[in-house]
């Protein structure tokens, strides 16, 4: 088409743009501007002061655009060490399966998941490294909306024997304990004596020795008498686990609960000021002493189970945590209260765990879980 039609027909949306009150026959001015693709770059803008000016189109984002910068974004939400310490272990994952010749089928099967770490076991790898190796996979399903089976009990006591494996004795000299609490730690004692390792869970090969105190329907009041109580028949523990404070939620409003906790604990501690209180997780109940609603004592359950464990730890305590005991009838007698078989196994379990770490390695949460953080391959 000729140089002047092109600019007579611009002339012509310039003067429309600029009249504002004309009226535009839209479909008109469309077939102006498709003979034209680049006219709409030329179009004049205006201002509030009434100056034309030039308006220029945004660049077309592709899907290329989109895909790219969402591998930014998450990228950018992690540290770079972290990125590469990833990117190593899914390199390590891909290099275990082409030794033993398995697929590289995504989601990655449980089995993938527990060969790749007995293959670490085997050689020698620090549990520290096989922990983020198994954050890496578990990051990996996330992002990719994967079923992550990484976070599965097996693949956790898997992690948790492998550091065990490495502990070491720290020395021949007696570690006494005392687990404190409600009819829940009585009837821990009564299921331990029918277990391999007994009432001392096995712990007696690192000099462990336990003393068992359950009172049924023992509440936050009771601790300070039963401490000073206890203090009178044995020396002061090196650890003093308590499991309470569950018959008292839904009794007072739960910030005074939260602070009458801490302040029996500071005066605990100011009574065994050698020895380092370990804070035992209230467990999830589908009966509650105090509330018929089972919600708001759940959601009030985790808040203090938060707050009190992070006072504990503030002052140099341990935390033992118990996240496969759940409020169903798998893990909960038909009291809703009292714990199964099962339940007590679990329970014995993470007490032997987190005993055995806090002892031989100085670390102060059990179990510990591991991260989730990486990038998109």
């Amino acid at each position: 088409m000729p140089h002047s039609s092109h600019k007579q027909d611009l002339d012509q949306i310039s003067e429309l743009w600029r009249l504002g009150r004309t009226p535009i026959k839209i479909g008109v001015l469309k077939n102006m501007l498709r003979a034209y693709p680049h006219a709409v770059e030329e179009i004049p803008g205006t201002s509030t002061r009434g100056r034309v000016g030039s308006r220029k189109q945004p660049r077309r984002v592709q899907r290329f655009d989109i895909e790219s910068e969402t591998n930014r974004l998450i990228n950018c939400s992690l540290a770079p060490n972290t990125i590469q310490a990833y990117q190593r272990a899914l390199n390590a994952l891909a290099k275990f399966r082409d030794s033993f010749d398995l697929d590289h089928s995504f989601p990655i099967p449980l089995n993938h998941i527990t060969q790749f770490i007995a293959y670490m076991s085997c050689l020698d790898m620090a549990p520290s490294t096989v922990k983020c190796y198994i954050s890496a996979i578990s990051f990996y399903n996330k992002i990719n909306n994967y079923e992550d089976m990484s976070q599965l009990f097996v693949v956790r006591k898997m992690i948790d024997g492998m550091a065990r494996s490495k502990l070491k004795r720290p020395d021949s000299q007696e570690v006494s304990v005392w687990i404190v609490g409600s009819s829940l730690i009585r009837n821990a004692f009564v299921h331990a004596r029918s277990r391999t390792g007994g009432v001392n869970l096995g712990l007696h090969r690192i000099g462990v020795k336990i003393w068992w105190q359950g009172y049924g329907g023992m509440g936050i009041k009771d601790l300070e008498s039963t401490i000073k109580r206890l203090m009178k028949y044995e020396k002061a523990p090196k650890y003093l686990v308590l499991h309470i404070a569950g018959n008292d939620l839904g009794k007072t409003k739960l910030g005074f609960l939260r602070n009458e906790i801490k302040t029996t604990l500071e005066k605990v501690q100011s009574y065994l000021p050698n020895s380092s209180i370990v804070w035992s997780q209230i467990l999830p109940r589908t009966n509650w002493r105090h509330s018929i609603s089972q919600d708001s004592m759940m959601a009030c359950r985790i808040r203090i189970n938060s707050a009190i464990a992070s006072f504990v730890l503030k002052n140099g305590g341990h935390y033992i945590k118990y996240p496969d005991i759940l409020p169903n009838s798998t893990f909960l007698k038909e009291d809703g209260v009292h714990l199964t078989d099962l339940g007590n196994d679990i329970f014995l379990n993470n007490l032997q765990g987190a005993l055995e770490m806090f002892i031989c390695s100085g670390s102060y949460t059990y179990p510990d879980t591991f991260g989730t953080s990486m990038c998109i391959s």
